[in-house]
């Protein structure tokens, strides 16, 4: 299914935010088996441009905590909030501000990186959507 040796950290955020949400427990056990030194957390969001921007925040880092993909310190929790934000832009860069979005956002991190991966869909009238996407990564040493 999934082969996780000699990825980068962004390469297995990218992936995570593709796996389809019933595969994210084998996705998390692969990972854990390939690379134990990651973490992965998934969150999901949906609303407006505006709305999903006020939510992202708390929703990533409530996520990042729980699933401890940082330590709970201002640099990790600042650096998450940062990328997390990079990420979000890049995905919603050409899309209109009263699209509908729905996104699933994955969060990797090892002992250098830690990476932000945004996908989704904007639905902007009734059968016309558009996919989006956006990719961030920091290097963050949790020391």
């Amino acid at each position: 299914m999934y082969s996780f040796q000699g990825m980068k950290p962004g390469q297995i955020a990218l992936l995570a935010s593709l796996c389809a949400q019933q595969d994210e427990d084998n996705f998390r056990q692969k990972l854990l088996i390939d690379r134990p030194d990651h973490h992965v957390g998934f969150a999901f969001l949906t609303g407006t441009a505006g709305e999903i921007k006020n939510k992202l925040q708390r929703s990533v880092i409530g996520c990042a905590l729980k699933q401890q993909i940082i330590p709970r310190q201002e640099i990790a929790i600042f650096s998450l909030c940062q990328l997390s934000n990079q990420a979000l832009n890049q995905a919603l860069e050409n899309t209109l501000s009263e699209s509908h979005i729905r996104i699933k956002i994955s969060l990797i991190s090892n002992s250098r990186w830690i990476a932000a991966a945004i996908y989704g869909e904007a639905l902007i009238y009734q059968r016309m959507s558009q996919e989006i996407m956006g990719l961030s990564l920091h290097r963050f040493s949790p020391s």
